[in-house]
């Protein structure tokens, strides 16, 4: 593993002699501001660039992984971020020489939105692309679309974000948060700084529900009560019929795991209506930095949130991390939880492919995660033996002046616990 990531530091530093600048928000875009034309033409140009890094000077055959993102629908901005945290391990990998001799070719696939696509996608980049793993999927819908895909075919599905949990499979490696190493941490550590009192908001699907179901039971094990509890529809913008239930009930803390346009759109209205000066703190498990320049930093002023990475860590991989990513992406974006989690799914996966000869297996290349150590921005994670889950750094930052101070690191990884034993 050393050596590998005595690799992965020298190509970071090829990249960045050859990137071009781009810092996060620093020219006033927001991540949401890129249109779905220029999004297409930043990926075309990234997938352009690798595929030009792959096959100059290589001899042999390349490694085929596939990147299933959607660059259209109400999370987009968000894949395209997470599509480019794979472009940048994938060129990092491969500017150090790939994997075993081998460079890497990727092969991307739009699924739009569409779970059904996502399945009809997979099975392409299967059976007609011949990959031996793909990484990426956003919402449970996707994944389990492609679930059923890469199990038939023994392929292997590398999913890259925070989810629900209650799932495990042969042919899939979980690299994002599960509920309970959230909030295992944030709801005793909201009780004790803001108060008791929780309000629970998300979009009414499986992830906020499942999240908010497990949430409860640290608030209860922590002394706490539930005073309120809204679901909305996936892209509703109005919120004001739900801060008039949060005015009503005065919570300490607003527990907020929605997504996509209604996550931007709540935080502006809470900013709006004042909901801080009434003594009410928000805290939240899916705001990073990506999220609070797409809201706009003013908005989320003295949020909290809750994850495995903060592009603030001290740490040197951490700032190799967003300079490189700086560095090469110019499409409004920045470096973020949403892109450092596929980068690491792409530099787990090489880590695992490094050890292998034979790549017809799926199944057996999850296997071959049982225990791995490797070392990212976020720290060391370690793949759990059993359930395809990754022990994870938990941090706890609050949003002030345009950045995340962290207020709390946990003392050691958190254990995954994807069916909330």
């Amino acid at each position: 593993m050393k050596k590998f990531m005595k690799l992965i530091s020298v190509a970071t530093a090829c990249v960045l002699c050859c990137g071009v600048l781009a810092g996060c928000g620093g020219s006033g875009e927001s991540a949401s501001a890129t249109s779905g034309a220029a999004t297409a033409e930043t990926t075309e140009a990234s997938t352009e660039a690798t595929t030009e890094a792959s096959t100059e000077g290589a001899s042999g055959e390349t490694i085929k992984i596939g990147l299933l993102y959607s660059f259209g629908g109400h999370e987009s901005t968000l894949e395209s971020c997470m599509y480019n945290g794979a472009m940048l391990a994938i060129n990092e990998i491969n500017a150090a020489g790939g994997i075993n001799g081998k460079l890497i070719e990727p092969i991307s696939e739009d699924y739009n939105g569409d779970p059904s696509l996502a399945a009809e996608r997979a099975l392409k980049l299967i059976t007609e692309d011949e990959v031996v793993a793909i990484v990426g999927c956003c919402s449970s819908s996707s994944r389990q679309a492609v679930k059923s895909v890469v199990e038939e075919y023994d392929n292997l599905l590398v999913y890259d974000i925070t989810y629900e949990g209650q799932e495990y499979s042969d042919n899939i490696i979980y690299l994002g948060l599960v509920p309970n190493q959230q909030s295992s941490i944030l709801v005793p550590y909201a009780v004790e700084n803001y108060g008791g009192n929780f309000f629970f908001l998300g979009n009414d699907y499986v992830y906020p529900r499942s999240t908010n179901e497990q949430a409860k039971v640290y608030l209860e094990e922590a002394g706490g009560t539930t005073v309120g509890e809204e679901y909305v529809e996936i892209g509703g913008t109005d919120f004001s019929a739900v801060i008039a239930k949060i005015m009503d009930t005065k919570p300490d803390v607003v527990y907020c795991d929605l997504v996509g346009e209604s996550q931007i759109a709540f935080y502006k209205q809470f900013a709006n209506y004042g909901l801080a000066d009434q003594g009410i703190t928000c805290v939240n498990v899916a705001l990073d930095e990506l999220v609070a320049s797409a809201s706009g930093w003013d908005a989320v002023e003295g949020m909290v949130a809750c994850y495995d990475y903060f592009v603030t860590l001290d740490n040197p991989e951490s700032q190799t991390f967003v300079e490189s990513y700086n560095a090469t992406f110019s499409d409004g974006s920045c470096a973020a939880s949403a892109s450092e989690v596929p980068y690491m799914s792409v530099m787990t996966l090489a880590q695992v492919l490094s050890t292998m000869d034979d790549y017809s297996s799926g199944s057996a290349i999850a296997a071959a995660y049982s225990g791995l150590e490797i070392v990212g921005p976020a720290g060391e994670i370690v793949c759990d033996a059993e359930n395809h889950h990754f022990a994870l750094p938990i941090y706890i930052a609050t949003a002030h002046d345009g950045k995340f101070e962290i207020e709390y690191a946990s003392d050691g990884l958190i254990d995954p616990i994807p069916f909330n034993e």
